[in-house]
């Protein structure tokens, strides 16, 4: 399995991710998994190796998943407990 880039941005964050990006910056992307059903991921990582993450399959993942990457974006910033509450799980 790999990724295929979809689309990826740096947002705000109000917490350490160990480390965040300049800025206190995390990257948000969604991609589309290749090698498997068809699945979109968005993701939410910071500079090093701790992220969140929420993958979509059916019945419209890539709607699904763009809908919610543009969600996510527009916020002021991001945290764990927002991202918990979209149903993000931490890697």
């Amino acid at each position: 399995m790999y990724k295929e880039y979809y689309k990826t941005i740096l947002i705000k964050t109000t917490d350490d991710w160990c480390p965040n990006f300049n800025d206190d910056e995390v990257r948000l992307s969604v991609d589309r998994l290749i090698g498997m059903p068809i699945t979109y991921r968005v993701s939410v990582w910071g500079a090093d190796d701790l992220g969140m993450e929420k993958d979509f399959t059916m019945p419209n993942p890539e709607e699904e998943a763009v809908r919610l990457f543009e969600k996510i974006k527009r916020m002021e910033s991001v945290s764990f407990d927002i991202l918990k509450g979209f149903g993000f799980v931490s890697f």
